[in-house]
């Protein structure tokens, strides 16, 4: 998580999204969303700044479906700003301003939620909140979760690269 933070910075600017690489989250976006029920969970693992965010919302998804999951502190911080800026109208396209606070849900994300974290340790309550309840026991942390999606966009190359 140290090497992510520290390129956080890198990742929230509009270079680490070039041109090139935009109709491959466009792709990936659309078979996500096509793969997903109505009402399903998106779980983002490495969700780095979020730079798949936006192409998700623009192919239909609602923020409330979302939830990023990310070990670094820095990059989750830039993913909250990138979900601020689309809950408040804006593409979530460009640079981001990386903040430090806490891992939360609220309303200026339009109902997303973040949590810190290795994927495995995910529990139902940190991925659903007050709906975790209507969900079945299980052994697997993202079928308990109640995901019905998990993308795990370009993480294989990062740890392929550690």
């Amino acid at each position: 998580a140290a090497a992510f933070d520290e390129r956080a910075s890198f990742f929230a600017s509009g270079a680490a999204t070039p041109p090139s690489v935009v109709p491959a989250l466009q792709r990936i976006a659309m078979a996500v969303l096509e793969s997903v029920p109505d009402r399903g969970l998106i779980v983002d693992v490495g969700c780095g700044t979020g730079a798949l965010v936006p192409f998700l919302v623009g192919s239909g998804l609602s923020l409330d479906r979302y939830l990023a999951v990310d070990l670094s502190s820095n990059m989750l911080s830039g993913c909250r700003a990138r979900l601020a800026s689309i809950a408040a109208g804006g593409s979530g396209r460009g640079a981001v301003v990386i903040e430090r606070s806490g891992i939360e849900q609220s309303s200026a994300l339009g109902g997303a939620r973040l949590w810190q974290g290795d994927v495995a340790g995910l529990s139902k309550q940190d991925a659903m909140g007050s709906q975790a309840e209507n969900l079945p026991e299980g052994s697997w942390a993202l079928h308990c979760a109640g995901a019905s999606s998990v993308v795990f966009n370009a993480v294989f190359g990062n740890v392929f690269d550690q």
